[in-house]
C-alpha cells in the first residue's frame, strides 16, 4: 500500500514538474503576448490555439488537481507514519475523488 502510494506520488510530481508546469508557464507566456500570425513553430502555434480554446483554464485545473492529489498523499503518508488510523478519515474519500477527476480528464487531455 505505502510503496504504491509513494510510486504514485513520485510519478505525479514528475508529471507536474516535467509536463504540466512547463506547459502552464508557456501558455501563460503566450497569453501575455499580443495575438500574431502563425509562427511556423508547431509548439508555439499549438500554445496559441490552446489560448483560444480556454486551454489555460484546463491546464490550470489539472495543475491544481495534481498538486492537491500530491498534498493529500503526503498527508496520508504522514498519518500512517505517525500511527494514526486513516480507515474512517475523510482523507481517503478525497483521495479517491481527486484521482477520479484526474482519470476523467485524461481523454480530454488527449484530444488537446
Amino acid at each position: 500500500e505505502l510503496s504504491s502510494l509513494l510510486s504514485e506520488l513520485k510519478a505525479s510530481l514528475e508529471e507536474i514538474t516535467k509536463v504540466v508546469e512547463p506547459t502552464l508557464q508557456a501558455v501563460k507566456k503566450a497569453k501575455g503576448r499580443s495575438q500574431r500570425a502563425k509562427t511556423g513553430d508547431s509548439v508555439a502555434d499549438a500554445l496559441q490555439s490552446l489560448r483560444g480554446k480556454n486551454g489555460l483554464s484546463f491546464i490550470e485545473s489539472k495543475y491544481t488537481l495534481m498538486l492537491s492529489y500530491c498534498c493529500h498523499i503526503v498527508f496520508y503518508l504522514l498519518m500512517k507514519c505517525e500511527g494514526k488510523s486513516v480507515a474512517k478519515h475523510p482523507l481517503l474519500g478525497r483521495l479517491v475523488e481527486i484521482r477520479t477527476y484526474l482519470e476523467k480528464i485524461r481523454p480530454i487531455e488527449k484530444k488537446m
